[in-house]
This record gives C-alpha cells, sequence and structure tokens, in this order.
C-alpha cells in the first residue's frame, strides 16, 4: 500500500542539530504495545554526545521503554525529525542513569546522502 499517502510522513529537520535545553517529543511503539508520546519532561539535555560513534548522539530525557529503539526524536516546535533514539538509560552510569541517547539526524542525513 502507501501509508505515506494515508498517515503522512515526518520530515527531517533542516533547522540544524538540536540544543540545550530544547523541547522534544519521542512517538514510540514499545515493546509492541499502543503508539505512546513522549513528552511531558522531554527535553535535550547532553548535545553532542558519544554513541557509537565520537559525539554523533545527544542525550535527552524523554521517557520511552525497551522496544522504543529506532523511534523518531522531534523537534517540539516544528515536529521535525532531530534524532533518533536508540539507547536507553544506563543504571550504573552516573551520567547516563538520567538520560536516553538519541543519533543526530545530521549525522544520518550525511551518512546518507539525504
Amino acid at each position: 500500500g502507501s501509508p505515506g499517502q494515508r498517515w503522512g510522513v515526518l520530515e527531517f529537520s533542516a533547522g540544524g542539530d538540536p540544543s540545550v535545553p530544547e523541547a522534544a517529543v519521542v512517538v514510540h511503539h514499545p515493546a509492541g504495545f499502543q503508539k505512546f508520546v513522549s513528552r511531558i519532561d522531554c527535553v535535550v539535555v547532553t548535545m553532542p554526545a558519544d554513541g557509537i560513534k565520537k559525539e554523533a548522539d545527544f542525550g535527552h530525557s524523554c521517557d520511552t521503554m525497551d522496544g522504543s529503539s529506532g523511534s523518531p526524536v522531534l523537534r517540539r516546535g516544528d515536529l521535525k525529525v532531530i534524532g533518533l533514539h536508540h539507547w536507553g538509560f544506563v543504571a550504573g552510569d552516573a551520567k547516563w542513569k538520567a538520560e536516553n541517547r538519541a543519533v543526530q539526524i545530521s549525522r544520518i542525513k550525511t551518512r546518507f546522502g539525504l
């Protein structure tokens, strides 16, 4: 089918990388449950952050659950994609026990020539 025509599509942000403490939103289907929208206390906390690559991520305080990886992180101001959530809280790490991480969408755009 054509789900983009029926439901619409998300756009990548052209407004630059996220900044601290920018308001964000994460739309996700954790563990196959119904759709969740995380927006309360959902902000960019650390920019940049190390992920799989040095300084490719940013830290955010959006509440997510297992199975949310790959979900878009949206800039609340314009609802455009600023990142893809991929890493949850790390309980044993003082810095990351209260932050999730997302890959910066600018890094993904550059990697794939978008």
